[in-house]
């Protein structure tokens, strides 16, 4: 998949280096087009994907905390978050949708210390779980 918006030459601008060990994912959006509201209550849906969605660009550091940086809020700049805290901050604006997530996550799954992680957004309503390590068992 081609990555446009400009998201490999805003990694690199942001955050230095190559892209040699930049991975990209892709999270479509979604659109409800019968039923909004319904299929957590047990009724039935119609969702589809849509072209426009959230990417992430991941690279693999050294560093024991994670680097976030989002395209849409260019004025918070890059916000770093330490594993050992993911505490709500309100300083933290988007960033802490992401916190949340592996807040949650971290109950449930042992995260290895050795990934860090930084996201650019192009889909605001899109901002829920891009899990920033590798699982352990």
């Amino acid at each position: 998949m081609a990555v446009s918006f400009g998201l490999t030459e805003t990694f690199k601008n942001v955050f230095g280096g190559g892209e040699e060990r930049v991975r990209i994912f892709f999270a479509p959006g979604r659109v409800n087009l019968i039923g909004e509201h319904t299929d957590y209550n047990g009724g039935h849906v119609l969702p589809c994907a849509l072209e426009i969605g959230t990417y992430a660009l991941v690279r693999q550091t050294d560093e024991p905390f994670v680097r976030l940086y989002s395209q849409n809020f260019p004025e918070t700049g890059v916000i770093t978050v330490s594993y050992d805290d993911l505490s709500y901050r309100s300083e933290h604006g988007w960033a802490n949708y992401p916190k949340g997530s592996w807040l949650r996550f971290k109950r449930y799954v042992r995260l290895r210390p050795d990934w860090t992680f930084c996201i650019m957004e192009r889909s605001r309503t899109a901002q829920d779980c891009r899990h920033p390590r590798r699982l352990s068992s």
